[in-house]
């Protein structure tokens, strides 16, 4: 560290006194307020410039900016006078300038000092007895500097209410002049919200404020069971749009500021969802959303804001050149992926859902590069059927990088936790070790060691999930001693999937979900959806059970397996169904794109003529997922196949085919709903079970993210 006579330093200038003489005072720059706390509070007092002037005795008197440092906490504070607040950049500039001629120095910490107001004006008079600026600090702590407007006067801390005015989304509120002033001069960051622990689920926009150095937050908030409150979230799903309206004394408008916030959109359809089921989920008294408003309006800035135990942010992971990086940054997503953090991070401290997907594509596609197997959680992002290979393929193709150390080596810790997770990974999948994964972990194809391994540094249990990133998870723990019975028999099932199921079995399984609830029918679909076209044979069965949530799993795990022994019972079932289940038959059939077409139009031919309008309007709503099943492109398979239809003899597949055309854009917004892109425009029984199965199937880290798109070459 440099000595004081470095850290701390003035230069001379020329004074000009009030009775006409100039002398030689000096003028402080920097101050070392660790090592001299008694001329950082003279500084303070009485100015930067030190002198007397020779003939008449004055002392001198400055309001010149200087900067405070404490080297030992790495902090620089830059602290300007209330008259210099139009000359920030000029003073930063300058700053930079001195630092340049002192290059010994140049430290981060230095080169982006906080700014810092004096809060009273130095004069010749007042120099003896300055206005107070607060308590003076300990030797070697921080000062308390008053900004202007006084910090006493501002509300750094606010809650407002939510609303639709006119059709715009406005939050608005009453604050003092000295807040506006604030308000009307700051940056403004916006985010949906949702605000868990206070009793009731807090809905709303978060906007925060950066002025000076400082931030400010205010909450506009509505309650989640307001009617509207569904409409402005579903304007803001469209469209991160709003106005910040601020009442000032007397109840004048004070202040009006239009805010966007692109890229929040799916946020705010998450918030919305999630709050609507932490409602449904509880009892709440009537005036429970007005008390959970007063615990939040007690806050501070700092407890409002502060952030996710494990932070991302945009840009996080963008270049991933070595094996290294790579393993870093999978331990990152890891922890941030947790329920509960990154439930934080989507909820509250305003990470886009898109920007995630781009930081998780970016590190597991780094993961498979470098032959590096990520947790668990994620293993079915990188295993998906219909953008990756195989089991079999992804597992040798990791252990065949892995061992030709592309990218550099690892630690001697990660490489052997990475060679065990992959050996994890192809025991859950029922794959053959590779010879390059038997000789890293010198283990024969029983699974025996041939030598001592030494303790692993971690082994992930399986992973029980269920519901949406609202509040039906159970947590990624391993089963305890003495759970309680539903608990124990959702863990056993759950055992049974995680591991090598014989067919009779995953038979069982799919045959006790007869008397699973639908929480726990929700925690088995991630791990049956990963068994693809093994589950076709006992899921068809279960379209016929008689309980709803039953048939509309077996609906929703056929259409993802596209198994065609499916494509027969599924037609049939789009007919039969009596609830609102046929729609997720629809879009089951949907997705097995044209190939559903001829099944779809031989079910209308065989239908009695007084029921084929009931047949059309239903095989109309499958062939608009076929057309949508490829992303509605104008002259893809789906739609060439689906027009086609148009001119055919058969009158009812004609009707229903130009039904289907014309109906695209509601059958694809209410796909959209099922998928999480949107709020659900209705959140009945039927449509919030599938909402909910989707988001257990596609985002098993507990997002409500749509299926990432790895493409993956073959090591030779």
């Amino acid at each position: 560290m440099k000595n004081l006579a470095e850290w701390s330093w003035a230069e001379d200038v020329v004074y000009a006194c009030g009775c006409g003489a100039t002398f030689a005072a000096k003028r402080w720059r920097w101050v070392d307020a660790e090592a001299e706390p008694a001329l950082a509070a003279s500084i303070r007092s009485d100015g930067t410039i030190v002198g007397e002037c020779p003939a008449c005795h004055s002392p001198a008197v400055g309001q010149g900016a200087w900067l405070e440092l404490r080297p030992a906490a790495q902090e620089a504070t830059l602290i300007l006078w209330p008259h210099q607040r139009a000359q920030v950049i000029e003073l930063l500039r300058e700053h930079l300038r001195v630092l340049g001629e002192r290059p010994a120095f140049a430290r981060t910490w230095i080169l982006q000092p906080e700014l810092a107001f004096h809060g009273g004006a130095v004069t010749r008079d007042t120099a003896k007895e300055p206005p107070p600026v607060g308590p003076a600090p300990a030797a070697g702590g921080t000062p308390t500097w008053a900004p202007v407007p006084p910090a006493s006067e501002i509300e750094w801390a606010a809650s407002g209410e939510l609303d639709l005015i006119d059709d715009v989304v406005v939050v608005r509120l009453h604050l003092n002049d000295s807040t506006v002033q604030v308000w009307s001069e700051a940056s403004i960051d916006a985010r949906p919200v949702l605000l868990r622990g206070y009793g009731y689920p807090l809905l709303g926009v978060r906007l925060v404020a950066n002025y000076l150095g400082e931030r400010a937050v205010i909450d506009g908030l509505i309650d989640v069971g307001d009617v509207e409150a569904h409409e402005i979230f579903a304007r803001l799903a469209q469209g991160f749009n709003l106005t910040l309206t601020i009442h000032g004394q007397r109840g004048r408008a004070a202040l009006t500021r239009a805010i966007e916030a692109a890229g929040c959109e799916r946020n705010a359809a998450l918030c919305l969802e999630s709050a609507s089921s932490l409602l449904a989920s509880g009892e709440f008294a009537a005036d429970a959303f007005l008390v959970a408003c007063g615990h939040l309006a007690v806050l501070g800035v700092a407890e409002r804001l502060e952030p996710a135990p494990v932070v991302m942010a945009h840009g996080d992971h963008r270049e991933l050149t070595t094996a290294a990086e790579a393993w870093a940054a999978l331990d990152h997503l890891d922890r941030a992926s947790s329920r509960e953090n990154l439930t934080r991070l989507l909820e509250i401290d305003g990470l886009a859902l898109a920007e995630y997907e781009q930081i998780r594509r970016t590190v597991l596609s780094a993961a498979v590069e470098f032959g590096l197997t990520p947790a668990s959680r994620f293993w079915r992002r990188i295993l998906i059927p219909e953008v990756g290979p195989d089991a079999a393929a992804i597992v040798q193709r990791l252990a065949r990088t892995r061992a030709r150390g592309r990218g550099g080596e690892l630690s001697p810790e990660a490489a052997l936790e990475n060679w065990y997770r992959m050996k994890d990974l192809a025991d859950r999948k029922r794959v053959a070790h590779p010879k390059e994964l038997t000789d890293a972990l010198a283990v024969d194809a029983g699974g025996k060691s041939s030598r001592p391994l030494g303790r692993r540094r971690s082994k992930q249990p399986p992973m029980v999930a269920s519901g949406f990133i609202g509040e039906t998870v159970v947590s990624s723990t391993p089963t305890p001693p003495t759970p309680p019975a539903g608990r124990s028999r959702l863990a056993k099932a759950t055992d049974v999937l995680e591991g090598v199921p014989t067919l009779e079995e995953l038979n069982g399984v799919i045959l006790s979900m007869e008397e699973f609830d639908a929480d726990e029918i929700l925690a088995l679909l991630p791990a049956l959806a990963e068994l693809g076209s093994s589950v076709t044979p006992a899921m068809i069965e279960r379209l016929r059970s008689q309980r709803r949530e039953v048939r509309q799993s077996a609906a929703i795990l056929l259409g993802l397996a596209r198994d065609g022994r499916a494509l027969e019972q599924l037609c049939k079932g789009l007919l039969s169904e009596e609830t609102n289940v046929w729609r997720d038959i629809a879009r089951a059939l949907g997705n097995f794109g044209p190939r559903a077409v001829g099944p779809l139009c031989d079910l209308v031919k065989r239908v009695d003529v007084g029921r084929r309008d009931h047949a059309a309007n239903r095989v109309a709503r499958a062939l608009a997922e076929v057309v949508l099943s490829d992303g509605d492109i104008r002259g893809g398979p789906g739609r060439h196949a689906v027009e086609a239809l148009v001119d055919v003899q058969d009158p009812s597949i004609a009707s229903a085919a130009t039904h289907a055309l014309a109906t695209l854009s509601d059958v694809n917004s209410a796909g959209e709903e099922i998928r999480g892109e949107r709020p659900l425009a209705e959140d009945t029984a039927v449509r919030g079970f599938a909402r909910r199965a989707y988001e257990a199937i596609t985002t098993p880290e507990l997002d409500i993210l749509v299926e990432d798109d790895f493409e993956f070459e073959e090591v030779r």
